[in-house]
């Protein structure tokens, strides 16, 4: 199976980051979980010109960006799939300051894989094109993705999430739960 994977919130664990320093440099308390744009902005946390700040000092910074941990059961989980015999890839949004530093987060992880980064406001229509699979943690991200055989929205979500989801997107809490999912079969993902 051919199985794309988002970086930021699937494989690394930004958002304690992002939450520890809007609190240190801004003074501003969100919980990591509601670090997301969409969250942050439309919560009225923070405003734009802030989020982006956090996210170039997050994710285009090398010291700080190797302070960011995988999710749990992340790598583990990367390294089963990749023993089964799956083809895993990285899709993401990042842009091209922050994609110099997800080849050696994977290099410290022990992660081999190829990665595609869209830009910050990209698509990822296109280079999801021919995958059996798809795992995003940002709905917004899996809209769109209607050539697409299965997709999962990942991780925890803030509420008031719908309890439905288009395009037969499927929510899976943590990588245990999509292990299982991946395994299943397609009518019961």
């Amino acid at each position: 199976m051919d199985i794309g994977l988002d970086f930021d919130g699937v494989l690394a664990d930004g958002a304690r980051l992002k939450s520890a320093v809007l609190k240190e440099r801004f003074g501003i308390s969100i919980p990591p979980e509601l670090c997301k744009r969409k969250y942050a902005l439309q919560g009225g946390w923070v405003g734009e010109q802030t989020y982006e700040r956090v996210l170039c000092i997050v994710y285009e910074q090398a010291r700080m960006h190797e302070l960011i941990p995988p999710i749990a059961g992340a790598v583990e989980a990367v390294r089963e799939l990749r023993k089964r015999g799956h083809r895993l890839r990285i899709i993401s949004a990042r842009n091209p300051a922050a994609e110099a530093h997800v080849r050696p987060w994977l290099e410290r992880h022990d992660i081999v894989m190829p990665v595609t980064c869209v830009g910050r406001f990209g698509l990822k229509t296109q280079a999801c094109q021919g995958l059996d699979a798809y795992v995003d943690d940002d709905l917004v991200h899996l809209v769109p993705l209607k050539s697409v055989g299965r997709l999962f929205l990942f991780g925890p979500q803030p509420n008031p999430m719908p309890h439905w989801l288009p395009n037969g997107i499927r929510r899976v809490a943590n990588w245990h739960n999509l292990m299982k999912r991946l395994q299943a079969p397609v009518a019961v993902a």
